[in-house]
């Protein structure tokens, strides 16, 4: 094999360098600028992605604080106004429910007057019957007539028990 052949080693290795050397100038001026320059840029959009999405994380946490502190802010106005309302309330079941005490005791007071009038007047006329009929049924008894003021007077005692 004429490649192992020692005789030809010196100008195996020239070529070699030659060829070396033209394809590392090959390679170092034509092909690896482009890719060097690809790899920069997918490194500089890598880095400006990473730099945008920090931004919008920082700007989304910002927001999420905003919004909680809204949350919060407004919890603390719905209690109050919740608060509010329910003590107005109370003071104005308290008022209407004194109201309404009021005027059914006036309309309780006004309604026993009634009923004792009425019952006192019913009573005043019952009592001459009344006591003309206990003096009949004395007299069917004992055969003798009490007069109309003693028995008028024993209806008036029976009435007080």
């Amino acid at each position: 094999m004429p490649q192992l052949d020692p005789t030809w080693y010196v100008s195996q290795l020239f070529w070699l360098c030659v060829c070396m050397a033209l394809l590392y100038l090959a390679l170092s001026r034509a092909v690896l600028p482009p890719l060097m320059r690809v790899a920069e840029a997918r490194r500089q959009m890598r880095e400006d992605d990473l730099a945008r999405a920090q931004a919008l994380k920082d700007q989304a946490e910002f927001i999420q604080a905003a919004y909680e502190q809204a949350m919060n802010d407004a919890r603390v106005r719905a209690q109050a106004i919740f608060a509010e309302v329910e003590e107005r309330s109370e003071s104005e079941l308290a008022r209407a429910t004194a109201e309404l005490h009021r005027v059914t005791s006036a309309h309780l007071a006004e309604a026993e007057r009634h009923i004792n009038a009425r019952k006192e007047h019913a009573l005043s006329g019952l009592a001459p019957a009344l006591a003309s009929l206990t003096a009949a049924a004395v007299e069917k008894l004992t055969s003798r007539a009490p007069d109309a003021a003693e028995a008028l007077s024993a209806l008036r005692d029976i009435q007080k028990e």
